[in-house]
C-alpha cells in the first residue's frame, strides 16, 4: 500500500477548509486543518 502525503489546511473560513479537504481527500492526500496560522504550529 502507498503511503499518503499530508497537507495541512489553515484558513480561518471553514468553508474553504471543508471544500479543499474534500477536493484533496478525493485525490489521495491525507488532510489536516488549522483555522488560523498558530493553530497550524500547534
Amino acid at each position: 500500500m502507498e503511503k499518503s502525503t499530508k497537507i495541512l489546511i489553515a484558513d480561518d473560513n471553514p468553508e474553504i477548509r471543508e471544500v479543499l479537504g474534500v477536493l484533496l481527500k478525493s485525490e489521495g492526500y491525507e488532510v489536516e486543518e488549522a483555522v488560523d496560522g498558530d493553530d497550524s504550529v500547534e
